[in-house]
């Protein structure tokens, strides 16, 4: 009888190894698919982390940009608002028209405290201008002294025959040739800021 379920009691056994085996393997295959599922996973998430981060740099930027445009954009208007000042004080110089001089002299009056001053729009974005513009800025205040002072000398009010008196004409023509100058250098300085605006904004583009 046994040597009869021995050939029976083999096979069985070999089919329960083979079972095991076979089990065994699937169980490795099951650890195997779980982990390269994980690594997956975790490479998506790092993916989508990385997309996420690199979207929010990029509106960062996007921001960033639009407040230098609006920085500069409203630094050309206070200059071109100072050099239309600096142009009426130029032409004061040379008229008798009492209105364009009396303007002439509100605006003189009021330099250091409104013309030199950055207007109230500018004030929360103007530390997005870069350093060369702020030293050029600074510059203006020194080069417009030399204009402000032969402006305000060239419009001190004088009477007719004082005025036909050769030596105050030649003085007068003297001190408007200063302001000439001190307008000629304070529109230099303007332009350079000009300049330096256009090369900064010129390298931003270029580097996208």
């Amino acid at each position: 009888m046994w040597t009869q379920l021995m050939p029976v009691l083999g096979t069985l056994g070999g089919a329960i190894v083979a079972g095991m085996m076979t089990l065994a393997a699937s169980s490795r295959r099951t650890l195997a698919d779980r982990e390269i599922a994980r690594q997956q996973l975790e490479t998506q998430l790092r993916l989508a982390q990385q997309q996420h981060k690199a979207d929010l740099d990029a509106e960062r930027e996007k921001q960033r940009r639009q407040k230098i445009d609006e920085a500069y954009g409203q630094l050309m208007v206070w200059l071109h608002e100072m050099q239309a000042k600096i142009d009426d004080v130029w032409v004061a110089v040379y008229s008798d028209d009492s209105e364009l001089i009396e303007r002439a002299r509100h605006i003189l009056y009021e330099w250091a405290f409104e013309t030199l001053r950055p207007p109230k729009e500018a004030v929360p974005t103007q530390y997005y201008w870069s350093e060369s513009v702020r030293r050029l800025l600074l510059e203006i205040g020194g080069v417009s002294e030399e204009f402000t002072s032969a402006a305000n000398a060239a419009l001190l009010p004088i009477n007719h025959s004082a005025e036909e008196d050769t030596r105050l004409r030649e003085a007068l023509q003297s001190t408007r040739g200063k302001v000439g100058t001190g307008r000629d250098r304070l529109n230099g300085v303007i332009n350079h800021i000009h300049k330096t605006v256009r090369t900064e904004m010129r390298g931003r583009d270029n580097v996208d």
